[in-house]
């Protein structure tokens, strides 16, 4: 008796075993053999890369510039974070900014890299999330002496042409300026007192004044001024670009991929980096703060 039970129990495992295993391959197949799944849109079906037609500044360092023929900088490395190539492939070009920004404006184009949020701009392209913010500074001469926003009316003022900080002369602050297809000139005719003073973003001139060894000649004279929110300027056309992209924008920033990028080529922290620190601290004080209560009630 006690044989044939322990027969009977062998032979209940195996057929469980086998069960199992059949279900197991049921799973396997149903998985990626699914007979009543709607392949024609399926991702197991290979499809051609979409190609997105991405054209920015080619001299906007550190966001953007070219060097023996390679696009680099924040604004393409970060780019190509937010596009994986099995999904899109990027079809980059340079121009200057004032032609960049007429074809996504034209939607010639579909991006035109990271730009300053302004609300006319709002009327002519679409705007992803916000990045970071940025400044202005008032570039002079080491030895020009101090002055202030209110000084520029009287003086000879740089700004590159397109920039965002054309339109904080032009329409907010209503002076006279000189507008730069290359900033490159402004810088060159700065030190020849041919203009007295730059107004333009922090990082872009810093960055040029590094490269060029003008630190200690050209200084921000007067910074943090006109701080601007910069994001993806995206055509009209391109609604479905914009949501992918904030997604993709979102998971890099929270997973801190974003900030890697960003402090290799601004070499600090961003806004969003503070902000969300700030927060933290604020709630772990908030939790304190409650804990403290509850020990004092109890």
């Amino acid at each position: 008796q006690l044989k044939n039970n322990i027969k009977n129990l062998s032979n209940i495992k195996i057929i469980f075993s086998l069960i199992v295993l059949i279900i197991i391959s049921l799973v396997i197949y149903f998985r990626q053999f699914n007979p009543f799944e709607d392949t024609t849109n399926s991702s197991s079906i290979y499809t051609e890369p979409e190609t997105i037609l991405y054209q920015v500044d080619s001299n906007y360092p550190p966001f953007s510039f070219a060097n023996e023929g390679d696009l680099i900088g924040f604004d393409f490395a970060l780019t190509n974070i937010i596009f994986p190539s099995y999904q899109y492939r990027l079809d980059y070009s340079t121009d200057t900014w004032d032609k960049v920004y007429q074809r996504v404006v034209n939607r010639e184009i579909d991006l035109a890299g990271v730009i300053g949020v302004t609300d006319a701009r709002k009327e002519d392209v679409l705007f992803t999330h916000t990045l970071f913010n940025s400044y202005v500074s008032l570039f002079t001469l080491h030895d020009f002496g101090s002055i202030s926003v209110d000084d520029l009316k009287n003086l000879k003022v740089g700004v590159g042409k397109g920039y965002y900080t054309e339109s904080i002369l032009r329409n907010e602050l209503k002076i006279d300026y000189i507008a730069y297809p290359d900033i490159n000139d402004a810088i060159a005719d700065l030190q020849n007192e041919k203009i007295d003073v730059i107004f333009e973003n922090s990082y872009l001139i810093r960055n040029i004044l590094i490269k060029q060894n003008l630190s200690g000649i050209i200084i921000d004279n007067v910074s943090n001024l006109y701080p601007r929110e910069h994001a993806y300027a995206v055509s009209k056309d391109r609604p479905d670009l914009v949501e992918f992209m904030d997604k993709r924008i979102d998971e890099l920033q929270a997973n801190g991929t974003f900030e890697t990028i960003y402090q290799s080529y601004f070499f600090e922290h961003s806004n969003v980096y503070y902000e969300e620190r700030d927060r933290e601290r604020w709630a772990i004080g908030l939790i304190s703060a409650f804990g403290i209560l509850i020990i004092i009630i109890i």
